[in-house]
């Protein structure tokens, strides 16, 4: 038959054009699509679909679309799905995008991605979320994100979750963060991690934590780390700690400080152990007092010097206090003292901590420094 008037194809029922031929169907323009009624759409069937033009295809409005059955929908070619209107997207229901073939999630442009409402994300299946290229990837929105079920987001990888937004990282639900893999974590970008809220960090297992890449971890945030977890601190890594900006490191609360191993202490660099607060300083355990490193003791501030308890101090032992310039020693909150410019011996006031001057006394009084 000629291809149909407009005027023609709004008279047909459902039953013609379910009747119409390859041929037929090939010479529907978008205008003809458009033309037909929510009812007249129902006479497609999926025998036809696939012989329209792709361009006929941006016809479809979205309450045409929301009308077809799941079927006929399913056999849309990648080309077709490709044409279909931003706004028409809406008209497929959760059961029709279920139905959608991984190939045909795929073929969906980073234009169309963001039409994609909540309800329509949420139904992927892990398939159709493995199937997802990078490009569409990084078209979702954190609202999107947010939706994918903690079943399909195990469909992403790496490849995938490396080319998701800074944006849409804040949608990642703390169910979500808690069952993503190690590898995923591993991929996670400097860029990525600063924009996670604190209660999204807490999310993370120790075990995940301890995968970050140090440049991730060298990102974070002043509130970030604030808000770790000492479970999260405990498995740090040497490079993850190293990494930690002298700005940041200084807001690692006292109760996370604490968890740091022998290995994790002698891990912080000069800049940053001159950057710890003499809070910080001060509730190191004489453990970790032991295992500083002589180049960390001689990066000391006189405030933190004089904020060592005298049991630390003894930990740290003569070969590294002698490391320490006099001056460190000699200076307290009354200025410098130079009265004398010997190495002190043991604290002058016998108190737990260094908090007024430093003098040189017999090596046989009772402070177990020894001789200087």
């Amino acid at each position: 038959m000629a291809t149909p008037t407009l005027t023609e194809i709004r008279s047909f029922t459902s039953s013609q054009i379910q009747a119409l031929n390859s041929t037929d169907i090939r010479g529907l323009t978008s205008a003809h699509i458009a033309a037909l009624s929510t009812e007249q759409v129902l006479g497609f069937s999926s025998l036809q679909i696939p012989f329209l033009q792709a361009p006929a295809v941006r016809g479809f409005n979205s309450a045409q679309l929301q009308a077809m059955e799941s079927t006929p929908l399913s056999v849309f070619t990648t080309a077709q799905i490709q044409q279909i209107q931003v706004n028409s997207i809406k008209g497929f229901e959760s059961e029709d995008i279920q139905a959608l073939a991984p190939t045909l999630v795929a073929a969906f442009n980073s234009t169309q991605v963001p039409y994609l409402t909540t309800t329509q994300v949420a139904a992927l299946t892990s398939a159709q979320v493995d199937a997802l290229t990078t490009t569409q990837v990084r078209a979702l929105t954190s609202v999107q994100l947010a939706s994918i079920t903690t079943e399909s987001i195990l469909g992403l990888d790496t490849a995938q979750f490396s080319q998701l937004s800074a944006a849409a990282m804040g949608g990642l639900t703390t169910a979500q963060i808690d069952v993503l893999s190690s590898s995923i974590f591993a991929s996670i970008s400097s860029g990525q991690i600063v924009q996670l809220k604190v209660s999204q960090l807490q999310a993370v297992e120790p075990e995940n934590f301890a995968v970050l890449n140090p440049a991730a971890v060298a990102r974070l945030t002043v509130t970030q780390i604030a808000g770790l977890t000492t479970g999260q601190v405990d498995v740090l890594t040497t490079a993850q700690v190293a990494s930690i900006s002298e700005t940041v490191i200084k807001s690692l609360s006292t109760a996370n400080l604490a968890v740091f191993d022998d290995t994790q202490i002698a891990a912080i660099g000069s800049r940053q152990i001159a950057s710890l607060s003499t809070t910080q300083i001060q509730s190191l355990s004489t453990a970790q007092a032991d295992a500083l490193t002589s180049t960390q003791v001689k990066s000391l501030t006189s405030l933190q010097v004089q904020s060592i308890e005298v049991e630390d101090l003894q930990a740290i032992g003569v070969s590294e206090l002698v490391q320490i310039p006099a001056t460190v020693f000699f200076t307290s909150e009354h200025g410098t003292d130079s009265r004398s410019h010997h190495k002190p011996g043991r604290w002058s006031d016998g108190r737990a901590t260094a908090s007024h001057y430093f003098y040189p006394v017999a090596c046989n009084r009772n402070a177990g420094l020894g001789c200087f």
